[in-house]
């Protein structure tokens, strides 16, 4: 997907900046001027956690396929990459902590997949180090609080305002 052209053979509609490069090549050509022909980087923050959980043991399955959650610095650098390539806007992935409990069924307990993102149940939250079972289920129904990672969101988003006026020109008519 870096160099992506189209989604169908030697199509230049549509799809034409398709796939990393071409959206960070279309990114750094924006100008305020000329809005017409150009398409913002809006960039998605990678600011979460993925778990399989074990229907037995409700413990984490270790593995290729663990996502652990990125540091405070991380939010940042990956912010800060994203300006440097000519990123306009910021969206996050995963806003709310989505975990299931594994099926309790008698005869069969479900491997489940858990996803921790920037807010967490009060009281439960998930522990980054996986040094203890602390937050692995939550209830979603339960009050939800900001964890570390929104805090170092807000903290990176709050950063920028002093260079979004060299960022994003007020010049939309």
């Amino acid at each position: 997907m870096i160099g992506y052209r189209n989604y169908t053979d030697g199509a230049e509609a549509n799809y034409q900046y398709s796939g990393l490069r071409r959206a960070q090549m279309a990114a750094q050509n924006f100008t305020a001027e000329n809005i017409s022909d150009d398409i913002p980087l809006i960039f998605t923050m990678g600011v979460h956690s993925e778990q399989y959980i074990d229907g037995v043991t409700n413990n984490y399955i270790d593995g290729p396929h663990r996502r652990r959650a990125p540091t405070w610095s991380e939010i940042f650098a990956q912010g800060n990459i994203a300006i440097a390539y000519g990123a306009k806007g910021f969206m996050y992935y995963m806003i709310p902590t989505r975990t299931t409990t594994p099926d309790q069924d008698i005869d069969y307990k479900d491997t489940v997949w858990n996803t921790y993102g920037l807010f967490d149940e009060v009281g439960n939250m998930y522990d980054t180090s996986h040094t203890t079972s602390s937050g692995k289920i939550q209830n979603p129904a339960a009050l939800q609080i900001p964890n570390s990672r929104y805090n170092a969101v807000k903290a990176f988003i709050n950063s920028t305002n002093l260079i979004a006026s060299e960022l994003l020109p007020a010049q939309m008519d």
